[in-house]
């Protein structure tokens, strides 16, 4: 799509109004706040907080390497015994924008005839006309094929071979701050190999490496460092105060999702920093100062942050700080034991399994992303989904009356199995099946139908593409991710195959016209793996590999891996229409099977049931 064709930001209302604060508010702010900074410091006693499977957004920013600790003493104050401000200090207020979230109701007479549920966008579950071919048979390698045998043999010698010996022609190597990137055909490919000589895959730590300091060293002089974490705690007491510390999700999360929500201020309000700072410095009402003492308890440390971030990645894009790889066939990044670390093969779809099966793929995730109502990302972990994306993509948003509402669709599938949030190894309730594998099918037979056709063909497709070259990186860590899966089919339960022999991906995440901002997938195996099949008719969506200063064009039909948990990643900005397949296995699925294995070699796993998630249709 050109750029000239981009809907500009849309007119109709795409966030709610913060409310002015009031002494009921405060109080029940207070109660709700002190009852989550309970559960907080209990988990971190026990060392769990930075675990949990619900925070995919690992610590990247450079500014935030060390902890700043606030140093506030334990205020044990009731939260109910708060004196008046009647006759003292008036309720003070921040001007806070509209909160951005997920949760807004139609606009009267617009909804569709589709379904849509507090989660979700708008699906058509009943339609019998939407049909996914199943095109099973279609979807394997013919490893006889010369192309074939070619293909992997090249792939093993760029990553075992020195790359002057197995060069065609045109063979150049740069080196710079111990990364040597060397760029040759092989073939009739062009291969982009970049050795990082300080790294090691099973250490991590990318963001020590010499030339991420010198990129964000860079960076730095066009972006400043982020918001003091005492804006963030003073904003984040502000929205809790107006809220009345109702602003979604558990209690548990109260006050991570409040910081989330202060950092949105500080992107949608370049002036509200200035403002905070002011008021930190002047009287506070007697509510406001005891909210503000459990911010700093609750919120004590600088934290990754996901809107300044995006700054300092589009204003690495926009100034060329990254080293940009276009036109490669095959990118291989390794690290010093020759480890990979990242690698993509353009095409790859195309190449093993022809033209015609990429599109019969990405029509299947076009129809089936109507079918079933596509979940709606998280305002915690991705608020600048509703803060930039879809107000500059609103023919994405199925809220927008002027759309056509079976395209407007931006969202995550998540398929196969899981262990709970906060259950680290899945002893309290073992490995059960995601929401779209599970309870959300049981009221839609068709959809049921339809997903089944699903898996074994589009994304069996994906997978038999990602095995090929998982077990040409890396044949060791293919077989240990092969035994967990093994041991979880025993389940029965856990419907997370895509292969009729063995599926080494437990779940698998199918991205709909979403934007990938930065992070790292902290649920992830451990020094393992997340592959990744994007495909559609998009232009842009260049891999971002910020640590390792790499941005890596990535066409439709490419495949990519890399170390999701320990290493950063993101995409550049992309038009179009985009899909794309994200196969993991959880650290937390592979301690469960682990545990199984050591304990019942032989036995079969009982069968392990999760608590369900009510569905409610939105009115």
């Amino acid at each position: 799509m050109p750029s000239s064709a981009i809907i500009k930001q849309p007119t109709y209302q795409i966030g709610t109004l913060f409310k002015d604060r009031t002494e009921t508010n405060d109080l029940e702010a207070l109660g709700r706040a002190e009852k989550c900074l309970k559960r907080l410091e209990g988990t971190r006693a026990k060392g769990h907080e930075d675990e949990d499977e619900g925070k995919d957004d690992g610590d990247t920013s450079p500014e935030s390497a060390k902890d700043i600790d606030t140093g506030i003493a334990e205020d044990n104050g009731d939260a109910t015994s708060i004196p008046s401000t009647t006759n003292s200090i008036p309720l003070v207020s921040l001007p806070l924008q509209l909160q951005y979230d997920e949760k807004l109701k139609w606009k009267k007479g617009t909804k569709p005839e589709g379904k849509n549920w507090a989660w979700s966008g708008v699906g058509f579950p009943d339609d019998p006309s939407i049909i996914i071919e199943p095109f099973e048979e279609k979807t394997y390698i013919n490893n006889q094929d010369p192309a074939v045998i070619q293909l992997a043999q090249d792939i093993l010698d760029i990553k075992s071979k020195p790359s002057s010996s197995i060069a065609d022609s045109d063979f150049k190597s740069e080196t710079a701050l111990h990364r040597t990137i060397e760029t040759f055909n092989l073939h009739n490919r062009v291969v982009v190999k970049a050795i990082f000589d300080e790294a090691s895959v099973g250490e991590g730590g990318y963001s020590n490496l010499s030339t991420c300091k010198a990129f964000e060293a860079e960076v730095n002089k066009g972006v400043g460092l982020q918001p003091d974490v005492r804006l963030e705690q003073y904003i984040a007491a502000h929205i809790l105060l107006c809220t009345g510390g109702s602003i979604g999700g558990k209690t548990n999360y109260l006050w991570r999702k409040a910081r989330s929500l202060a950092q949105q201020q500080l992107h949608l309000n370049p002036k509200l920093a200035e403002i905070a700072e002011e008021q930190l410095m002047a009287d506070k009402d007697p509510a406001l100062e005891k909210m503000l003492k459990i911010a700093k308890r609750a919120i004590p440390n600088s934290s990754s942050n996901s809107y300044h971030q995006k700054r300092r990645d589009q204003f690495a894009v926009d100034n060329s700080v990254f080293y940009y790889i276009r036109n490669a066939d095959i990118v291989m990044v390794l690290d010093k034991n020759t480890n990979v670390i990242s690698f993509q093969c353009n095409y790859a779809i195309r190449q093993l399994l022809g033209k015609v099966i990429q599109q019969m793929i990405i029509d299947s995730f076009e129809k089936y992303s109507t079918l079933a109502a596509v979940p709606l990302p998280d305002i915690t972990r991705h608020g600048l989904h509703w803060t930039d994306f879809l107000p500059q993509s609103s023919q994405f948003d199925p809220r927008n009356p002027d759309g056509d509402i079976r395209k407007a669709k931006s969202g995550v599938y998540h398929f196969g199995g899981h262990c709970a949030t906060a259950d680290w190894n899945g002893k309290r309730f073992g490995v059960t099946p995601t929401a779209d594998s599970g309870e959300r099918l049981t009221q839609w037979p068709h959809v049921a139908q339809q997903q089944e056709h699903l898996r074994y063909s589009a994304l069996g497709a994906c997978i038999e593409v990602l095995k090929f070259f998982f077990r040409l990186l890396d044949p060791e860590l293919l077989e240990e991710y092969e035994k967990v899966a093994r041991e979880i089919a025993k389940l029965e339960n856990i419907p997370f195959q895509t292969r009729r022999d063995i599926d080494p991906f437990i779940i698998k995440a199918l991205l709909v016209n979403v934007m990938t901002n930065e992070h790292k997938d902290l649920s992830d195996w451990k020094f393992g793996f997340a592959a990744l099949v994007p495909v559609g008719d998009f232009t842009g969506g260049d891999l971002l590999l910020r640590e390792l200063g790499l941005r890596i064009e990535a066409p439709s039909g490419c495949i990519q891996f890399m170390r999701g948990r320990e290493l950063a990643h993101s995409i550049a900005k992309w038009e179009g229409r985009r899909f794309v397949v994200v196969a993991a296995t959880h650290e937390a699925v592979r301690r469960f099977a682990q545990e199984q294995m050591e304990s019942t070699p032989e036995g079969k796993l009982p069968l392990q049931r999760g608590r369900k998630r009510d569905h409610k249709e939105v009115d």
